[in-house]
Protein backbone atom coordinates (compact mmCIF):
# COMPACT_ATOMS: atom_id res chain seq x y z
CA UNK A 1 0.00 0.00 0.00
CA UNK A 2 2.76 2.35 1.06
CA UNK A 3 4.73 1.67 -2.33
CA UNK A 4 0.74 2.35 -4.08
CA UNK A 5 0.90 5.74 -2.66
CA UNK A 6 4.01 6.45 -4.10
CA UNK A 7 6.86 5.35 -1.24
CA UNK A 8 7.33 7.79 1.77
CA UNK A 9 4.82 10.32 2.09
CA UNK A 10 3.82 12.74 5.22
CA UNK A 11 1.07 9.91 5.15
CA UNK A 12 3.32 7.13 5.51
CA UNK A 13 6.43 7.86 6.64
CA UNK A 14 5.76 8.42 10.69
CA UNK A 15 4.37 4.64 10.40
CA UNK A 16 7.48 3.56 8.92
CA UNK A 17 9.60 5.49 11.51
CA UNK A 18 7.89 3.59 14.03
CA UNK A 19 8.22 0.12 12.20
CA UNK A 20 11.97 0.55 11.53
CA UNK A 21 12.05 1.78 15.63
CA UNK A 22 10.32 -1.27 16.29
CA UNK A 23 12.96 -3.56 14.55
CA UNK A 24 15.93 -1.89 15.97
CA UNK A 25 15.28 -3.56 19.51
CA UNK A 26 17.69 -5.81 20.52
CA UNK A 27 15.14 -7.90 21.77
CA UNK A 28 14.03 -8.32 17.92
CA UNK A 29 17.07 -9.89 17.14
CA UNK A 30 16.73 -12.24 20.02
CA UNK A 31 13.10 -13.45 18.99
CA UNK A 32 14.77 -14.67 15.78
CA UNK A 33 16.71 -17.23 18.41
CA UNK A 34 13.09 -18.66 19.47
CA UNK A 35 10.71 -17.87 16.69
CA UNK A 36 6.97 -18.53 17.26
CA UNK A 37 4.01 -18.49 14.74
CA UNK A 38 4.07 -14.77 14.45
CA UNK A 39 7.99 -15.30 12.34
CA UNK A 40 6.47 -15.17 8.86
CA UNK A 41 4.73 -11.81 9.57
CA UNK A 42 8.14 -10.22 11.17
CA UNK A 43 9.68 -11.34 8.17
CA UNK A 44 7.11 -9.06 6.37
CA UNK A 45 7.33 -6.22 8.57
CA UNK A 46 11.39 -6.25 7.56
CA UNK A 47 10.69 -6.77 3.59
CA UNK A 48 7.83 -4.03 3.73
CA UNK A 49 10.63 -1.56 5.33
CA UNK A 50 13.67 -2.74 3.45
CA UNK A 51 11.19 -1.93 0.05
CA UNK A 52 10.25 1.31 1.87
CA UNK A 53 13.43 3.03 2.28
CA UNK A 54 14.52 1.62 5.67
CA UNK A 55 16.54 -1.27 4.57
CA UNK A 56 17.38 -3.94 7.45
CA UNK A 57 19.73 -6.66 5.75
CA UNK A 58 21.31 -8.01 8.50
CA UNK A 59 17.85 -8.32 9.86
CA UNK A 60 16.62 -9.76 6.76
CA UNK A 61 19.40 -12.57 7.10
CA UNK A 62 18.52 -13.23 10.82
CA UNK A 63 14.94 -13.75 10.16
CA UNK A 64 15.11 -15.93 6.73
CA UNK A 65 17.61 -18.61 8.52
CA UNK A 66 14.89 -18.58 10.97
CA UNK A 67 12.45 -19.50 8.17
CA UNK A 68 14.25 -21.98 7.16
CA UNK A 69 15.02 -23.42 10.41
CA UNK A 70 11.18 -23.23 11.24
CA UNK A 71 9.66 -23.92 7.95
CA UNK A 72 12.40 -26.75 6.26
CA UNK A 73 11.60 -27.57 2.55
CA UNK A 74 8.32 -25.30 3.64
CA UNK A 75 6.55 -27.79 5.35
CA UNK A 76 3.90 -26.88 7.70
CA UNK A 77 3.04 -24.09 5.34
CA UNK A 78 -0.26 -23.71 3.99
CA UNK A 79 -0.08 -22.82 -0.08
CA UNK A 80 -0.85 -19.56 0.27
CA UNK A 81 1.42 -19.16 2.78
CA UNK A 82 3.94 -20.34 0.57
CA UNK A 83 2.44 -17.69 -1.85
CA UNK A 84 2.90 -14.72 1.07
CA UNK A 85 6.55 -16.24 2.20
CA UNK A 86 7.93 -15.76 -1.81
CA UNK A 87 6.11 -12.46 -2.49
CA UNK A 88 8.07 -11.17 0.71
CA UNK A 89 10.95 -12.49 -0.70
CA UNK A 90 10.79 -10.65 -3.50
CA UNK A 91 10.29 -7.64 -1.72
CA UNK A 92 13.83 -8.01 -0.21
CA UNK A 93 14.93 -9.19 -3.17
CA UNK A 94 16.45 -12.02 -1.40
CA UNK A 95 17.22 -14.95 -3.78
CA UNK A 96 15.39 -18.47 -3.30
CA UNK A 97 15.00 -21.60 -5.48
CA UNK A 98 11.11 -21.72 -4.47
CA UNK A 99 8.87 -21.98 -7.76
CA UNK A 100 7.67 -18.00 -9.12
CA UNK A 101 4.96 -16.23 -7.04
CA UNK A 102 2.45 -16.98 -9.75
CA UNK A 103 3.23 -20.56 -9.73
CA UNK A 104 2.60 -20.51 -5.49
CA UNK A 105 -0.57 -18.45 -6.52
CA UNK A 106 -1.67 -20.99 -8.87
CA UNK A 107 -0.95 -23.90 -6.03
CA UNK A 108 -3.49 -22.17 -3.88
CA UNK A 109 -5.80 -21.19 -5.87
CA UNK A 110 -6.47 -25.16 -6.34
CA UNK A 111 -6.17 -25.89 -2.88
CA UNK A 112 -8.92 -23.60 -2.09
CA UNK A 113 -10.59 -24.94 -5.62
CA UNK A 114 -10.38 -28.09 -4.20
CA UNK A 115 -12.73 -27.29 -0.72
CA UNK A 116 -14.84 -24.62 -2.37
CA UNK A 117 -17.75 -26.37 -0.74
CA UNK A 118 -16.61 -26.28 2.32
CA UNK A 119 -14.30 -22.98 3.24
CA UNK A 120 -14.58 -21.29 6.31
CA UNK A 121 -13.10 -17.82 7.62
CA UNK A 122 -9.32 -19.04 7.34
CA UNK A 123 -10.33 -20.23 3.83
CA UNK A 124 -12.15 -17.02 3.02
CA UNK A 125 -8.31 -14.82 4.47
CA UNK A 126 -6.54 -17.36 2.13
CA UNK A 127 -8.52 -16.73 -0.72
CA UNK A 128 -8.36 -12.54 -0.64
CA UNK A 129 -4.62 -13.06 0.26
CA UNK A 130 -3.87 -15.37 -2.36
CA UNK A 131 -5.34 -12.40 -4.75
CA UNK A 132 -3.93 -9.15 -3.39
CA UNK A 133 -0.46 -10.36 -3.62
CA UNK A 134 -0.77 -12.22 -6.68
CA UNK A 135 -1.74 -9.06 -8.23
CA UNK A 136 0.68 -6.74 -5.72
CA UNK A 137 -2.81 -5.12 -4.10
CA UNK A 138 -3.94 -4.71 -7.60
CA UNK A 139 -0.70 -2.85 -9.01
CA UNK A 140 -0.28 -5.79 -11.43
CA UNK A 141 -2.69 -7.79 -13.46
CA UNK A 142 -3.94 -11.11 -12.04
CA UNK A 143 -1.38 -13.81 -13.17
CA UNK A 144 -4.22 -16.28 -12.98
CA UNK A 145 -7.42 -17.79 -14.75
CA UNK A 146 -9.91 -15.28 -13.45
CA UNK A 147 -13.07 -17.20 -13.90
CA UNK A 148 -12.46 -19.45 -10.59
CA UNK A 149 -11.34 -16.27 -9.08
CA UNK A 150 -14.41 -14.22 -9.57
CA UNK A 151 -16.36 -17.60 -8.61
CA UNK A 152 -15.08 -17.87 -5.33
CA UNK A 153 -14.63 -14.35 -4.62
CA UNK A 154 -19.33 -13.93 -5.55
CA UNK A 155 -20.00 -16.72 -3.43
CA UNK A 156 -17.59 -15.42 -0.40
CA UNK A 157 -18.73 -12.02 -0.80
CA UNK A 158 -22.58 -13.41 -0.73
CA UNK A 159 -21.12 -14.55 2.57
CA UNK A 160 -19.21 -12.32 4.40
CA UNK A 161 -21.92 -9.45 3.81
CA UNK A 162 -24.76 -12.03 5.12
CA UNK A 163 -22.49 -12.85 8.23
CA UNK A 164 -21.77 -9.09 8.78
CA UNK A 165 -18.01 -9.75 8.47
CA UNK A 166 -17.06 -5.82 7.27
CA UNK A 167 -13.06 -6.92 6.92
CA UNK A 168 -13.70 -10.11 4.69
CA UNK A 169 -16.59 -8.06 2.70
CA UNK A 170 -13.91 -4.91 2.30
CA UNK A 171 -10.65 -7.39 1.59
CA UNK A 172 -13.59 -8.86 -1.06
CA UNK A 173 -14.65 -5.68 -2.58
CA UNK A 174 -10.85 -4.79 -3.44
CA UNK A 175 -10.49 -8.71 -4.82
CA UNK A 176 -13.80 -8.61 -6.84
CA UNK A 177 -12.38 -5.44 -9.02
CA UNK A 178 -8.66 -6.95 -9.16
CA UNK A 179 -10.30 -10.12 -10.49
CA UNK A 180 -12.30 -8.18 -13.24
CA UNK A 181 -16.03 -7.95 -11.34
CA UNK A 182 -17.40 -4.41 -12.43
CA UNK A 183 -20.70 -2.48 -11.52
CA UNK A 184 -21.15 -5.63 -10.22
CA UNK A 185 -24.94 -5.10 -8.20
CA UNK A 186 -22.75 -7.74 -5.12
CA UNK A 187 -19.70 -5.79 -5.20
CA UNK A 188 -21.95 -2.34 -4.67
CA UNK A 189 -23.84 -4.17 -2.31
CA UNK A 190 -20.64 -4.44 -0.12
CA UNK A 191 -19.94 -1.52 -0.60
CA UNK A 192 -22.66 0.38 0.93
CA UNK A 193 -22.72 -2.45 3.48
CA UNK A 194 -19.27 -0.85 4.82
CA UNK A 195 -20.78 2.88 4.47
CA UNK A 196 -23.40 1.76 6.64
CA UNK A 197 -20.92 0.40 8.78
CA UNK A 198 -19.14 3.45 9.35
CA UNK A 199 -18.55 5.47 12.95
CA UNK A 200 -18.99 8.83 13.15
CA UNK A 201 -15.14 9.64 12.82
CA UNK A 202 -15.19 7.51 9.45
CA UNK A 203 -13.81 4.23 11.27
CA UNK A 204 -15.10 0.66 10.39
CA UNK A 205 -15.72 -1.94 13.31
CA UNK A 206 -13.61 -5.14 12.78
CA UNK A 207 -15.58 -8.22 13.31
CA UNK A 208 -14.39 -8.58 17.18
CA UNK A 209 -15.22 -5.06 18.17
CA UNK A 210 -17.98 -4.88 21.37
CA UNK A 211 -20.42 -1.42 21.27
CA UNK A 212 -20.92 -2.53 25.33
CA UNK A 213 -17.39 -2.35 25.77
CA UNK A 214 -17.07 0.19 23.56
CA UNK A 215 -19.42 1.96 25.68
CA UNK A 216 -17.94 1.82 29.04
CA UNK A 217 -13.97 2.11 28.40
CA UNK A 218 -12.29 5.78 28.85
CA UNK A 219 -9.61 7.58 28.46
CA UNK A 220 -6.60 5.92 27.15
CA UNK A 221 -8.06 2.75 27.23
CA UNK A 222 -11.19 4.07 24.42
CA UNK A 223 -8.65 4.80 22.68
CA UNK A 224 -6.76 1.85 22.47
CA UNK A 225 -10.02 -0.23 22.00
CA UNK A 226 -11.03 2.03 19.48
CA UNK A 227 -7.46 1.66 17.31
CA UNK A 228 -7.36 -2.42 18.01
CA UNK A 229 -10.88 -2.89 17.23
CA UNK A 230 -11.26 -1.07 13.95
CA UNK A 231 -8.18 -0.37 12.20
CA UNK A 232 -7.22 -3.35 10.27
CA UNK A 233 -11.32 -3.36 8.78
CA UNK A 234 -10.58 0.69 8.35
CA UNK A 235 -8.04 0.09 6.58
CA UNK A 236 -9.28 -2.56 4.27
CA UNK A 237 -12.28 -0.49 3.58
CA UNK A 238 -10.21 2.71 2.72
CA UNK A 239 -8.15 0.33 0.01
CA UNK A 240 -11.12 -0.96 -1.53
CA UNK A 241 -12.74 2.73 -1.77
CA UNK A 242 -9.78 4.10 -3.33
CA UNK A 243 -9.75 0.83 -5.57
CA UNK A 244 -13.29 1.62 -6.50
CA UNK A 245 -12.56 5.12 -6.98
CA UNK A 246 -9.59 4.78 -9.63
CA UNK A 247 -11.15 2.85 -11.48
CA UNK A 248 -14.53 4.77 -12.51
Amino acid sequence: MIRRLGGRTRLTEPALRVAAAVTDRQVVRGYFERPDEMLRYWFFLLTLLHSSGYPRPELIALAKTALDVKFPDLRGLLPVERQELRYSLDLAGVPTTMPTHAELAAAALDDLLSRSDSLDMVDAYALTHLVLYAADLGAAPLPLDPEPVRKLVREQLDVQIALGDHDLTAELVQCARIAGIRDDPLVLRGLRTLLAAQHEDGAVPSPPFDATIHERLRGGELAGYRFAARYHTTLVTAMAAADHLARQ
